[in-house]
């Protein structure tokens, strides 16, 4: 969903394109998941968005949508990994 609305943020973009949108970024997650080549899928995710991106939006747009989603879900990740790390101590702790 909130692929979608970062898209939406940055150019007009259709709620007809709903649907399409959720669907291209699940393949594309999947395909650079399943990538064992790169770790993370980092770069095959990028680009297998930005190919499907590009039937619904200009090539150069959906390169920036990508890039810009890749920094944001990344800044998730670290925003989720300090809101935990804090009780990392604790867990030690308590194993020693």
């Amino acid at each position: 969903f909130s692929f979608y609305f970062l898209i939406n943020s940055l150019y007009p973009y259709p709620l007809v394109n709903f649907l399409p949108t959720i669907g291209i970024y699940a393949i594309a997650w999947i395909i650079g998941f399943m990538s064992i080549i790169v770790p993370g899928g980092i770069g095959v995710r990028e680009g297998v968005l930005s190919i499907l991106l590009s039937y619904y939006l200009s090539p150069s747009m959906a390169i920036i949508v990508v890039f810009l989603g890749r920094i944001w879900s990344t800044l998730g990740e670290v925003i989720f990994f300090l809101i935990f790390a804090k009780d990392i101590p604790k867990y030690i702790s308590h194993r020693l």
